[in-house]
């Protein structure tokens, strides 16, 4: 197991708060495989939590959790984070069938084609404030407002300009769609909170999930940075009663670098 060198996630949460204004910890995520070395030292709980309540403890309380199966109360969780395969009974009766979906094979569907760790390859899942991990995570979880994710998806495409696609029915948001989908990925990921991790995870109506894979946090804050000095957030409003929109909106024949920098003369006072 690499131990975790604590001033790099340090010095990335306090960037992401700077930049972000975002108002709790990262969460850092470790998925640990059978046969792996688990850490010593890192409280268990003492109950079956659902994984959100994991990241919330490590998001608001700062608490470093590590949990097995039998520490993990949340089928879904199980299954999608790679401990066991779904439950026989999951796509039938009242979990899904009049509830989630009109009927049992729709919800099979949309279970179906989300991205799930292979089952029975996971040992253990350790969640923490990122700023404390005791070792290198996996993913990194940002829970972040609608304008936070615009800065953050203008990061993510600032180098190629490849789009983040967006696939989602907001079912499983953290351990499924946040978690599961960006290790597998290896890419940033926007996940929709699912109603158990609004239950559960305590995660409020204006917020979504930001997923970064670990090991590229250190371009992706470069990128984030890159795009702050230009874009910074939050965004500056406007507040003059007439718009006045860059130079560079409007509609235009010759190149930008033969355009003189000034306020269009229709917009002069």
């Amino acid at each position: 197991m690499e131990v975790a060198k604590l001033s790099k996630w340090s010095e990335y949460t306090d960037r992401l708060i700077r930049i972000l204004r975002i108002k709790a910890s990262p969460v850092a995520v470790k998925i640990f495989r059978k046969g792996e070395v688990l850490p010593t030292g890192v409280r268990r709980p003492s109950e079956p939590l659902t994984f959100c309540q994991f990241a919330y403890l490590s998001r608001v309380h700062k608490e470093i959790l590590l949990g097995t199966f039998s520490d993990i109360v949340c089928a879904y969780a199980q299954s999608f984070l790679g401990f066991a395969d779904f439950p026989e009974d999951l796509y039938e009766g009242k979990r899904a069938a009049g509830r989630r979906t009109e009927t049992a094979e729709a919800y099979k569907r949309l279970l179906s084609d989300m991205a799930r760790i292979e089952p029975g390859t996971t040992e253990a899942v350790l969640t923490s404030p990122l700023e404390a991990t005791p070792v290198d995570p996996d993913v990194i979880l940002l829970y972040v407002t609608p304008g936070q994710t615009t800065l953050l998806l203008h990061a993510a495409t600032w180098k190629t300009g490849e789009r983040i696609v967006v696939k989602t029915a907001a079912e499983a948001g953290t351990c499924g769609e946040a978690v599961a989908a960006t290790y597998l990925s290896r890419r940033p990921t926007i996940a929709f909170p699912c109603s158990g991790t609004r239950r559960f995870g305590q995660v409020e109506d204006d917020e979504l999930i930001f997923a970064i894979p670990a090991f590229m946090m250190n371009e992706f804050m470069g990128w984030l940075e890159a795009i702050h000095r230009r874009l910074p957030y939050p965004v500056k409003r406007q507040v003059e009663f007439t718009p006045r929109p860059p130079l560079l909106y409007y509609i235009r024949r010759e190149p930008m670098d033969k355009v003189e920098h000034s306020t269009p003369p229709e917009q002069k006072r």
